[in-house]
């Protein structure tokens, strides 16, 4: 297990003798390069719905100001919808929105975290908005990975309005159930009074589903008014006819190579750091060249033994094997100065995160896919149940409560794939960022 890695590793993070940085571009000319990337990356999960939004976000957002200006605002929206659609999917959706939340490593409670929408999820996405709100401006070279954020959070956020809209439509069909269930014991509550308790339990389900349908409504219109932050206008065009379940992430290769995440600028400005603190020694840093992706589409054999506990493996390790490899003698290497030692920290560190936090999405691709085709099963199966309700309560072998339960069902479970739809597209970007960029087709 240990060998592969570590032979990998001997050839770790330095081209000796590497080459000159590329030459400095405007923060737009960066901006429009990065947007036709990120633009094509859109048209890749087959909505058209989608793509349309999230490249109109980009071209309205050009200005680095507005860009700032409205992703900020766009976030509190998003936190607002998400604050009320996420108990009402505790109840309806088996915790399928919160288990992403889980698996993505954020916390659940209230507003702290939205799920989706303006979210930042990956390491370095997080750091560089913390940073420029500390600075204010934006180094020239970081400006392409805020368009790529954009772009990420302009799906996320179109993902978290067509969720909640449908989830509303839910909401508003378990009402309906909800009132025929009430009307059903009234009527054969009239002396008998044993029913008294069905009857208070039909009242109780009816007030909770009223509420759910409320906040579901209020998720919605919170959700869509982050849509019309970043594109100025409302965009009922891009919300109506969507057909959402063909929006899909497309299908990652096996043996997507590591080096794509030398594009993060986390690891980039490491290296730079490591470059200019070996200025003699290393030309170029490199992260080990392992294969990232099985052909199943998850975490390769390899990543995941990286960070197998007991594994001798270390980054910073390798990285001074290839100092002492790279000509430090002994006595060089143990008077490495304070600049140099965090140096190599620091891209230990950046490593580090860039494989973790792929290896997590790329197991919530694997969880969430098998999820949904589980749940696409059971709505067909819930969905012939009902019929099948349906058709005895016509000949009156059922009463309507046990009609109105098999619809019940339909709903919760219909809800669920719902969720868990939306988890997949918003892990998929979440995903690309911490590649550092689309997947070369």
């Amino acid at each position: 297990m240990g060998l592969f890695i570590r032979a990998a590793a001997f050839g770790f993070l330095f081209a000796l003798l590497g080459g000159a940085a590329a030459s400095a571009e405007t923060l737009k000319e960066m901006g429009r390069r990065t947007d036709q990337e990120a633009i094509a990356w859109s048209g890749t999960f087959n909505e058209p719905h989608l793509a349309a939004f999230v490249r109109e976000s980009l071209a309205r957002n050009d200005e680095p100001a507005l860009l700032v200006a409205n992703v900020t605002a766009a976030a509190t929206h998003s936190q607002r919808a998400v604050s009320l659609l996420l108990p009402i999917l505790r109840q309806t959706s088996g915790g399928a929105r919160t288990s992403y939340l889980a698996a993505s490593g954020n916390p659940l409670a209230g507003t702290e975290a939205p799920a989706l929408g303006i979210f930042f999820a990956v390491g370095w996405e997080k750091e560089m908005w913390k940073t420029f709100s500390e600075r204010r401006d934006f180094p020239d070279a970081d400006y392409g990975a805020f368009r790529w954020s954009l772009a990420a959070q302009s799906l996320k956020a179109w993902t978290l309005a067509v969720e909640a809209r449908m989830e509303q439509k839910l909401a508003e069909r378990a009402v309906d159930a909800s009132k025929q269930i009430l009307q059903t014991v009234q009527a054969q509550l009239e002396g008998r009074a044993a029913l008294r308790g069905d009857f208070d339990r039909a009242t109780a389900d009816l007030a909770e589903s009223r509420q759910n349908a409320a906040d579901a409504d209020l998720a919605a219109r919170a959700a869509v008014r982050g849509l019309e932050t970043l594109l100025g206008r409302y965009p009922e065009d891009l919300l109506e006819k969507v057909r959402f379940f063909q929006a899909s992430p497309p299908a990652l290769p096996a043996g997507l190579p590591s080096s794509l995440l030398e594009r993060r600028p986390d690891v980039r400005q490491a290296g730079e750091a490591l470059v200019a603190a070996f200025p003699d020694q290393v030309g170029s840093a490199r992260l080990p060249l392992l294969p990232l992706t099985s052909v199943t589409g998850g975490p390769s054999e390899t990543l995941d033994r990286l960070f197998d506990e007991g594994n001798p493996f270390s980054f910073s390790g390798s990285l001074l094997d290839a100092l002492r490899k790279g000509g430090y003698s002994d006595a060089e290497f143990d008077k490495l100065d304070g600049r140099q030692q965090e140096a190599v920290t620091r891209y230990d560190a950046a490593a580090r995160a860039a494989f973790r936090e792929v290896q997590r999405m790329l197991d919530n691709e694997i969880s969430l896919r098998a999820r949904e085709e589980s749940l696409l099963r059971i709505v067909t199966n819930d969905e012939t149940v009902r019929k099948v309700a349906e058709k005895r309560y016509q000949n009156g072998s059922i009463d309507l409560t046990d009609l109105r339960a098999a619809e019940m069902q339909e709903i919760q479970t219909g809800a669920a794939l719902i969720a868990v739809h939306a988890s997949r597209l918003s892990n998929r970007a979440d995903l690309t960022l911490a590649l550092g960029g689309a997947v070369p087709r």
